[in-house]
């Protein structure tokens, strides 16, 4: 019996060009210590109020494609309600949305992004989350990992789609869930509980429906706080229930605070796999609400 719990790796070789010239100068990830240190200095100006208006360089984001991408991310009409809230607050803000733009090419002297489909946007400053795929140790197992080394796992029940004998957590799995933290807590209840049915030859709980939900910085101390699953878009609301006291999919002080103080609670009272106050691994929809 093995539980796959391998994690998931940066693969910023994929698009080509990404790592070539301009790499770490005009062209990052905040994945690591070096590029979040790299992109500090290069973001240094933007804050400077010595800095003339008009020669802020302007910024880019690339999303490359990859096997796992987050319900928010996905089609507008799947998350109506989601999406209108994040486009009303990207608007807002003066951001700019290039949709389904899947990056094959990055120039980095001329800063462009060439996607597949031979599109192109310019940038002075890209800031890139790169593919991910599967650790490594993957490729090791033949017949374990698919074309990213992500394990092919049921996406109800965790077993691994390759052997009978294998579990899959976290991003590890090749399901379509959010890279969340939320994620990998939610699953281990369930993973826990068909490893013991598997053993003792009994049928698996297939009641996994990919709950997660995490904090979105959005700037000037405020965040939002999304909550979904497989099939519940991200909706407005109370969180855990409708006496709150954190604002589902909406800006606030809040949910900025939340989000250290949650990773204070994790580490020092969740970790040995006790569960989270008033919220289940099965998502609920106690305390939400879809606006006309």
């Amino acid at each position: 019996m093995l539980v796959a719990a391998t994690g998931a790796v940066r693969l910023p070789e994929e698009p080509e060009g990404l790592t070539g010239p301009g790499w770490m100068e005009k062209m990052f990830t905040f994945y690591n210590l070096e590029g979040a240190s790299a992109l500090a200095c290069a973001l240094a100006p933007l804050s400077s109020p010595s800095s003339p208006t008009g020669t802020s360089p302007s910024a880019a984001s690339a999303r490359t494609s990859s096997s796992h991408t987050s319900r928010p991310s996905t089609a507008r009409s799947r998350t109506p309600i989601a999406s209108k809230t994040l486009g009303d607050l990207l608007e807002e803000k003066g951001v700019a949305l290039v949709k389904e733009f899947n990056t094959g090419e990055v120039d980095g002297p001329g800063g462009r992004l060439i996607s597949y489909d031979e599109r192109e946007v310019t940038f002075d400053l890209l800031v890139t989350v790169p593919v991910h795929g599967g650790a490594e140790c993957v490729t090791r197992s033949p017949g374990l990992g698919d074309e990213l080394n992500s394990v092919p796992t049921n996406m109800a029940t965790l077993q691994s789609e390759v052997k009978p004998t294998i579990f899959v957590l976290g991003d590890a799995a090749n399901i379509p869930t959010s890279k969340a933290g939320s994620v990998t807590h939610f699953e281990g209840e369930l993973c826990a509980e068909n490893v013991e049915r598997f053993l003792a030859g009994e049928a698996f709980d297939e009641s996994y429906d990919g709950h997660a939900n995490y904090f979105v910085e959005t700037g000037f101390k405020k965040a939002l706080l999304i909550d979904f699953d497989y099939e519940t878009e991200p909706l407005p609301g109370r969180l855990p229930n409708a006496m709150g006291p954190m604002p589902l999919l909406e800006e606030s002080r809040l949910n900025h605070l939340g989000k250290p103080m949650f990773q204070w609670f994790y580490w020092n009272a969740l970790l040995e796999g006790r569960e989270i106050p008033g919220i289940s691994a099965e998502m609920s929809m106690s305390g939400r609400y879809r606006p006309e």
